[in-house]
């Protein structure tokens, strides 16, 4: 389904307003002085995962409201292309498959008009609270927070096995915290 000329138009208006939230966004977490949880290292090798099943982190009211919901799911497939596949309503995600992607060739039919969501990929995670990449991806996220935790930990001269053990209950701690256990 290539992109034709209005639905271009209709694009890149969006991509602009996309891109000023985004600035503004950003440049209010700097100045409160919230970093970026991870940093992103690598680069894409195209195994196509992000644009197989592209997923959105929406806020919670999206998906209490069915008319807000469906308006948004509307947006996504007529200007966007996604086909709705479902709602992860504790991860607060929605997942969709792109009707733009080719599973042969693993390209975009629309590569110059895609989504500001596609072009910050995987660069928006570096702000997630629980970021995750697909499996076959190649980028690696950095939990600075780990970094930190791990120099504070060899710091304190604790020997390999309590560091060990340390981070194996925090590891689960946070599942079970992710997971509502």
């Amino acid at each position: 389904m290539r992109d034709g000329p209005i639905r271009a138009t209709i694009k890149s208006a969006a991509m602009l307003r996309f891109y000023i939230d985004l600035w503004l966004w950003r440049l209010w977490r700097r100045v409160r002085g919230l970093p970026p949880r991870f940093d992103v290292q690598g680069s894409c090798e195209g195994c196509g995962q992000c644009c197989e099943t592209p997923t959105l982190q929406v806020p919670y009211v999206l998906l209490r409201y069915p008319p807000i919901l469906n308006i948004f799911l509307w947006w996504q497939r007529i200007v966007n292309g996604f086909d709705f596949v479902r709602a992860d309503i504790a991860r607060h995600e929605l997942v969709f498959t792109c009707t733009h992607y080719d599973r042969v060739s693993k390209e975009c039919d629309s590569y110059a008009t895609r989504p500001g969501m596609c072009r910050d990929y995987p660069i928006n995670l570096r702000y997630a609270e629980r970021a995750q990449l697909f499996d076959e991806c190649s980028f690696v996220l950095v939990d600075r927070l780990e970094v930190r935790l791990d120099t504070a930990l060899h710091a304190a001269g604790l020997p390999p096995e309590k560091i060990a053990e340390i981070k194996q209950r925090l590891a689960q701690k946070r599942y079970d915290d992710g997971h509502g256990l």
